[in-house]
């Protein structure tokens, strides 16, 4: 199991922060913002239960579509 899978287990809930709208840093991702976004709260494989952010117009837009 990864560590949000542990935590979850545990009864713990799992928020991500350090995303940020630097076009660089989200080269992974086709310097899609969303997608970054989808990729911890939207995943087969686990999901956070929430997202911290400098940037909550990016992340409201990213978890409402």
């Amino acid at each position: 199991m990864g560590l949000v899978a542990d935590a979850h287990v545990q009864g713990l809930e799992v928020f991500v922060y350090g995303f940020a709208n630097d076009v660089s840093d989200s080269y992974n991702y086709s310097y899609d913002r969303t997608i970054e976004y989808l990729q911890f709260v939207d995943n087969s494989e686990f999901s956070i239960d929430g997202v911290l952010s400098d940037f909550p117009s990016t992340a409201s837009e990213s978890i409402d579509i």
